[in-house]
């Protein structure tokens, strides 16, 4: 990813990376509603962007947010959870700009019995495969 934001500096682009296991400890993530429609504000790494900012996005992988550690045990699930809901609106805001992978293919491709079954549909030999936890 690295390389990428450097080649994509070179050219002029302002690359902003955010790591999505940062949030919520070391990612603001702050979501703004007005006559204008909802707009958000990303602060990570002192550097800060905008939903309008935005013009295009490169995800190749969702990571699980980290909550702190000193969190009590029994709110740690739920904070994940609302952490990544708060991403998902933060991503589904960027409809606007050019997508490399949506998130949605994304997704769909972290589902290995699906693209097992994507492979059989489109005619590609697939052997025959046990997926287990």
């Amino acid at each position: 990813m690295d390389r990428v934001a450097e080649a994509l500096s070179k050219r002029g682009a302002k690359p902003f990376r955010f790591d999505t296991d940062q949030f919520p400890t070391k990612v603001q993530l702050a979501a703004g509603i007005s006559s204008e429609g909802l707009s958000y504000q990303l602060d990570y790494s002192g550097h800060s962007i905008t939903t309008e900012d935005v013009q295009g996005v490169w995800m190749r992988r969702l990571w699980h947010p980290q909550v702190s550690p000193n969190l009590a045990p029994q709110f740690q699930d739920a904070c994940v959870r609302e952490s990544l809901a708060t991403i998902d609106g933060f991503l589904d805001n960027l409809n606007h700009a050019r997508w490399v992978d949506r998130l949605e293919r994304i997704r769909e491709a972290e589902n290995k019995p699906r693209q097992l079954r994507i492979a059989n549909e489109v005619g590609l030999l697939v052997p025959r495969t046990l997926v287990t936890n």
